[in-house]
């Protein structure tokens, strides 16, 4: 997989730059860990990789969504009020969670469950 062309396509350029500064393994493991976030994102709000706006207009990098030089009228389809949280559910893997109320803890249990 080119992980690079990939990343133009779908990530933000602070996104990009957080990349850029990553060498061998910790690239790729960064990779999948934004992927996941987006991908954790956009399906909470119920839609796939076909988004009605760019994906590179969605940052992902912090505990908050953070939207990046977007349209009028995507305020109210994305708020800004989403969380998100990375986890490893095992060895090689990553995985994250979007979450609307910002006040929820989480846990990652043992027996690879979320606990809400």
């Amino acid at each position: 997989m080119d992980h690079d062309s990939v990343s133009q396509t779908v990530f933000s350029r602070p996104e990009i730059e957080f990349l850029d500064k990553s060498v061998g393994n910790q690239k790729i493991d960064r990779f999948f860990e934004l992927w996941t976030r987006k991908e954790a994102f956009i399906k909470a709000l119920g839609y796939g990789f076909s988004m009605p706006i760019d994906l590179k207009e969605i940052n992902v990098l912090g505990q908050k969504v953070a939207l990046i030089n977007h349209s009028p009228g995507h305020e109210v389809a994305i708020a800004p009020d989403w969380a998100l949280h990375s986890f490893e559910p095992g060895p090689g893997y990553k995985a994250a969670i979007s979450l609307r109320n910002l006040s929820v803890n989480i846990s990652y249990l043992r027996d690879h469950e979320i606990a809400i």
